[in-house]
């Protein structure tokens, strides 16, 4: 049994917000932190954590947490590694491979439809596909990646109290 009942609950995207309270904020500075490379951006207003699971494991398309430490928000986006020349990237899922899904990068929303979409393929099992000159190559390659990324993402899920 979970000590979090709702960590294998997929999660719908009508359910996304990007508002924080000083109590989900204090709850990952005193015990989720530790997981995450710091940079802080003062005269923005915000830090940047990236999860140090992915050092050791680089991964294309990497799930960030932004908290804007300012306006009590955060925003989970996905930061890219190789840059890419295009906005918009292709994926499939394995579950569906005739539906080809594309991720938008020019707004912080899309980034996180696109994050939940991946966290929900994980807990169903399914892997996505990101489609490059002709090939179909997973997006998390081992265990640790997709390890790495649920938990940042239920990292941000907990920030904005979804969970």
């Amino acid at each position: 049994m979970s000590c979090h009942p709702d960590k294998h609950k997929p999660v719908e995207s009508e359910d996304m917000r990007f508002t924080t309270t000083d109590a989900s904020e204090m709850y990952f500075k005193n015990i989720r932190q530790s997981s995450y490379l710091v940079e802080q951006k003062p005269e923005a207003g915000i830090n940047i954590y990236r999860n140090k699971d992915f050092r050791k494991n680089e991964i294309w398309l990497e799930p960030i947490l932004v908290i804007n430490w300012r306006n009590d928000q955060a925003f989970l986006l996905m930061e890219e590694k190789q840059e890419e020349s295009t906005d918009e990237v292709s994926f499939s899922r394995t579950s569906s491979k005739n539906e080809l899904l594309t991720f938008d990068k020019s707004h912080h929303k899309n980034h996180t439809e696109f994050a939940l979409l991946v966290y929900n393929s994980l807990l169903n099992g399914d892997t996505v596909l990101y489609h490059s000159e002709g090939e179909a190559i997973p997006l998390l390659q081992n265990d640790i990646q997709r390890t790495a990324f649920r938990k940042v993402v239920f990292d941000w899920l907990r920030i904005v109290e979804i969970r």
